[in-house]
């Protein structure tokens, strides 16, 4: 791999930019142009009504990138966003998912998610395009190669397995592309002692994925070392070129703070937070390989299984476990075995090269090492995300193999032939059968074009040129295989219902001084209010606090705080309380249960504006009480959480909400494999792990019966782990049937019910695994919970001004106590008071909260960006040595080449004087002669 060449200067010619361009320019193109036609093939919009946006793409990328859309044509701050998350420092949704450069022209287009779709896939396509081109540059900077091997071995970087089985994954390939040029940054940073490409490409790859960014440093510490040891001349020039090496590090790392500095003080909070006390201390493999167990030949077979998946047509993985994505065309897989086995390399640089493949190998194998490129974290799905860096390693060792294919003699063809058929064989055990078959003719062709190459039947151009079209019909197989793989989703009603939503949000903020949340009855995406532009409480975001999901999942919503998520689904008027929900919006035919709390107001074609009749504003007086709610260590039953908050904010100690017992208990089909759990009342392990599937069902029924005893408006909490699908029938009628997908258990709204009224809840237990079921019904009593609310009324904050980072407004506090707003608290928030700053005391740590005293006041509460200050200040600083270093390196070029020039004359000089001293003599003897004449 690690190059034992040198530079030599280039060609000096007067041909036109694109003669002395065309192959960098088709490595653009010829991948660019295979993506955009894989996406035709699967009807990607514009080529049909189909989008590669799948799982974390719909919930996360392309929300995040309408909601930044909009702040910047709306010319916002992207300091906050109200519509993600219930508000969110939105400098760290930007640093995490939509850092790209691409990303800024995004304001120039028209607002709608057609556009945008359209633009995201052209980004795509653009960005592949890119990795291929930068390639090709790092090939001519490396080796000073300029012919058609710059297109085949760019599109075989550009379109390796990472590229088509996480293409989904749109926040990761700016850097990917980019890591050709960081590398070809360090090479010229240690071999010719320039540091300009290095500087800008690790800065610009930092600053688009700070996550990936940080795998591509670790490789340039990984390169360089081994770059090092191969050329290696003296420890004095080494420790030089280390010198450098740091020195041009840093000043990248500082031009990239302003995102950096804010990214990793946000995601601190998160439970994406790496950390090395977490490191894992007993030896595991890599759970993407869902090993059964640890032990040597698990680990080989995983070793096994990394190297064979290079094969060609091969299905990617795209988020769930199996082999890593390594995959980077037949050609490399041919000529790896011929690095090894010529004498035209050195030895030295050919062991390295082998470390290199063993070690980043290990480091998807053992869990410690994927643990580490992963930032000190273990990723949720998507097991191997620096994968790219193996295919880029194995390509630098391909491709300088390549450039000796003059030198392949008989010998060398038989180790290699020999090598690849061991290598075929073993994957035939390994790999699906119609790969090792593929990838086996490819590599026979391949091999022909060798003998044919050798024996003088082709030229070695004509060979380039077939080699290329080779590779070119071998990517787009494996293309197309893994777009496929990889699915896509329907443009069509995405958003759901947007008219109809677009015309509810207008009539809501258009003229409105207030602030409050919007929710929708049940969720689209895990960030509808980002997709909408609506201020709602939803969302999936790696960078948000996980200490949110704690608190919210406790107040009733579908929460996770290992999955940085929380889901809104239509719950109680307690929930919607503490957190300031206004309005509801039911989509395509959906209809609100609870007809005793919200008013229809507004109905447009099949959605519905519904109103909160009871409904608080953001910022009111409460007991101070409240300070001493604390979340619990354990998961609480929402219900009792609900109480507990509500009592301590109003003072009213009567129950809010009253426990409904079932008239029928659980049924399930194998009773002798259901126990009592011990998490609270209602809580039950049911086993069916070894138990078959009877007639193809995939689950067991498990039911539960209630019998209503009283009208009045009813909330449950319903759970199977197994299966998140739960069905509710009122009085066995088809019409009344609603059916809830939760990804986590929530406390929601099963109706407005009357007095005799009969309810089964069904739940789901998957055969062959142990679920746990939890459920429990409620009443709210509505005349406590009205008490409470005309009590919090009496005191609230009236708006007068908001924007994106801050809030005022005016209180009459009637009585000491806490002002309580549903604001998100996380470090940045600042609060004042008439003018003074007074501490924030957050209520659970969760939601911004200060004493205020009886009186007028007014009232400021002001979002600044954690560390973006600091970060700018840094990034200033860097940039300006980064400048000097170029003023400097120009002064130093400037003085070598005077020193030259004047060397230059006084050569001149001194030849003119030799020949004035000739001329002197000359003139001498002709006088001479003149006068022996005389």
């Amino acid at each position: 791999m690690i190059l034992c060449t040198k530079k030599h200067p280039a060609d000096k010619n007067t041909d036109s930019f694109f003669r002395r361009n065309l192959f960098v320019l088709l490595s653009f193109l010829v991948p660019a142009v295979i993506m955009a036609v894989l996406f035709a093939l699967k009807s990607v919009f514009p080529f049909g009504n189909r989008m590669f946006l799948i799982s974390d793409g719909w919930h996360q990328y392309f929300p995040f990138l309408t909601e930044y859309q909009h702040l910047i044509k709306e010319g916002s701050s992207l300091a906050y966003s109200w519509n993600t998350g219930g508000g969110v420092n939105f400098w760290g949704v930007v640093a995490n998912y939509v850092a790209s450069p691409l990303y800024i022209f995004a304001a120039l287009l028209p607002s709608g998610s057609v556009w945008l779709v359209l633009y995201l896939t052209f980004t795509v396509v653009v960005r592949v395009g890119l990795a291929g081109m930068f390639f090709a540059i790092f090939i001519r900077k490396v080796f000073s190669r300029n012919d058609i091997s710059l297109v085949t071995f760019g599109a075989m970087y550009a379109l390796c397995a990472f590229t088509i089985g996480y293409h989904w994954n749109t926040m990761w390939l700016d850097t990917f592309a980019l890591l050709p040029l960081v590398i070809a940054g360090v090479v010229e940073v240690l071999r010719d002692k320039k540091f300009t490409l290095y500087i800008i490409a690790l800065t610009v790859s930092v600053i688009s994925s700070f996550y990936i960014g940080y795998m591509v440093c670790l490789f340039v510490l990984i390169f360089s070392i081994c770059y090092t040891i191969v050329s290696f001349v003296s420890i004095k020039e080494s420790l030089k070129n280390a010198g450098r090496m740091v020195l041009y590090t840093g000043i990248a790392f500082m031009m990239t703070a302003f995102i950096t500095i804010p990214a990793f003080l946000a995601v601190s909070g998160s439970d994406s937070a790496g950390s090395a006390a977490d490191f894992p201390t007993k030896y595991t493999i890599n759970y993407g390989f869902n090993m059964a167990d640890n032990g040597l030949v698990s680990t080989l077979i995983a070793f096994a299984k990394t190297i064979t998946n290079m094969l060609s047509a091969n299905n990617p993985i795209t988020m769930d476990k199996g082999s890593p994505n390594v995959a980077c065309g037949i050609l490399a897989i041919v000529l790896l075995p011929f690095y090894f086995a010529t004498k035209k390399i050195c030895l030295k640089e050919k062991l390295v090269s082998l470390f290199v493949i063993l070690f980043l190998t290990a480091g998807f194998v053992v869990n410690q090492l994927n643990y580490i490129w992963h930032a000190f974290a273990t990723p949720a799905m998507v097991y191997y995300r620096w994968s790219f860096i193996f295919s880029f390693a194995m390509l630098v060792i391909a491709y300088r193999a390549y450039m000796l294919i003059e030198c392949i003699n008989k010998k060398t063809m038989i180790i290699s032939s020999a090598f690849l058929m061991i290598y075929l064989a073993s994957s035939f055990f390994l790999q699906k059968k119609l790969s090792v078959l593929f990838t086996a003719v490819g590599v026979v062709v391949v091999l022909l074009g060798f003998v044919l190459y050798k024996k003088s039947k082709i030229r070695l151009s004509v060979l380039s040129i077939l080699l290329c079209a080779f590779t070119i019909c071998d990517l787009a197989v494996s293309g197309y295989i893994g777009v496929t793989r990889v699915g896509s989703t329907n443009l069509n009603a995405y958003p759901k219902s947007s008219e109809s939503v677009d015309t509810f949000t207008e009539y809501l903020y258009g003229d409105s001084e207030e602030i409050f949340r919007t929710e929708f009855i049940e969720s689209q995406t895990l960030n509808d209010g980002a997709l909408n532009s609506v201020y709602g409480i939803t969302t999936f975001n790696s960078m948000v606090d996980s200490s949110y999901a704690d608190v919210l999942k406790e107040l009733g919503l579908a929460a996770s705080m290992v999955n940085n998520r929380y889901v809104y689904y239509e719950s109680t008027p307690v929930t919607n309380l503490f957190l300031n929900i206004k309005y509801l919006i039911g989509r395509d035919g959906q209809k609100a249960s609870d007809a005793d709390h919200l008013d229809p107001l507004a109905v447009d074609g099949n959605s519905v504006l519904y109103e909160n009749k009871y409904y608080v504003p953001m910022g009111f007086m409460a007991q101070s009480e409240l300070l001493s709610y604390d979340r619990s260590k354990s998961w609480r039953f929402p219900a009792d959480v609900l109480q507990e908050m509500f009592s301590k904010a109003t003072g009213i100690e009567e129950d809010v909400f009253t426990e409904i017992e079932p008239v029928k208990e659980i049924e399930v089909e194998h009773s002798e494999n259901l126990k009592e759990g011990s998490q609270f009342v209602h809580s039950y392990k049911y086993n069916l792990s070894g138990v078959s599937s009877p007639d193809g069902k995939e689950a067991d029924t498990i039911s539960v019966e209630y019998e209503i005893k009283e009208d009045g408006s009813y909330y449950g909490l319903f759970r199977s782990s197994s299966e998140k699908k739960v069905k509710i029938t009122v009085n066995d009628d088809a019409d009344k049937v609603s059916e809830v997908s939760q990804p986590f258990a929530s406390f929601i709204s099963v109706g407005t019910l009357k007095k005799g009224d009969k309810v089964r809840v069904e739940m789901y237990a998957k055969y062959g695994e142990s679920s746990s079921i939890n459920y429990r019904f409620t009443k709210i009593n509505d005349d406590v919970f009205s008490k409470g609310v005309e009590k919090l009324r009496e005191s609230t904050m009236e708006v007068s001004q908001w924007d994106d980072t801050s809030v005022k407004g005016t209180i009459n506090v009637k009585e000491d106590g806490l002002f309580y707003t549903s604001i998100l608290y996380c470090d940045g928030w600042k609060a004042y008071v008439d003018g003074k700053e007074v501490e924030i005391t957050p209520v659970a740590d969760t939601f911004v909260a200060f004493e205020l005293t009886k009186g007028e006041h007014e009232i400021t509460l002001q979002f600044e960006t954690p560390g973006l200050k600091e970060g700018i200040v840094v990034s200033f600083i860097g940039l300006g040595l980064f400048i000097l270093l170029l003023v400097a390196s120009a002064l130093v070029k400037k003085k070598k080449a005077l020193s030259v020039k004047t060397s230059d004359v006084n050569e001149k000089t001194e030849d003119l004087s030799d020949f004035s001293e000739e001329s002197t003599e000359l003139s001498e003897s002709v006088s001479s002669f003149e006068e022996s004449e005389d």
